[in-house]
């Protein structure tokens, strides 16, 4: 099961909760600044074993920072993915055989070198580089 319909950001994406919302409710948000992980810790405070006591409190570990730009980049992007599978009728496969069929369609175009200016072969290149990025699961832009 999976939450059915269009997506969109809070406000259009200018909000900076980033919050991806269904028609009805928020459904998820994309994280930007520190990021890591959090656990609950407990140490002891005093000054002797008199006055000691343990005292709980959360731990930290962050592992780097996300800018605001690319968190709403990245929720941006997540959006039009989704609504790209709505699109196709709600059907991942059908999107999957479409990116299949552009693939092959590039590829002839290389294997019969039919990019023949510089430009062309340059627009060849960054045609490559997309479909690399989306193979990988990465942002286009």
């Amino acid at each position: 099961m999976r939450t059915k319909g269009k997506l969109r950001l809070c406000n259009d994406g200018e909000c900076p909760c980033l919050q991806i919302w269904t028609a009805n409710h928020p459904v998820a948000a994309a994280e930007s600044g520190e990021w890591g992980d959090s656990y609950p810790a407990i140490r002891l405070v005093g000054k002797s074993s008199f006055d000691m006591k343990a005292e709980p409190y959360i731990e930290h570990i962050y592992y780097g920072e996300i800018p605001l730009n690319i968190a709403t980049a990245d929720a941006r992007h997540l959006v039009a993915c989704w609504n790209a599978v709505e699109d196709a009728g709600g059907d991942p496969a059908t999107l999957q055989a479409e990116n299949k069929r552009l693939r092959e369609a590039l590829e002839r175009l290389v294997s019969m070198k039919a990019l023949a200016t510089p430009k062309e072969r340059s627009s060849e290149v960054k045609v490559r580089a997309i479909f690399a990025r989306a193979a990988l699961g990465k942002e286009s832009a």
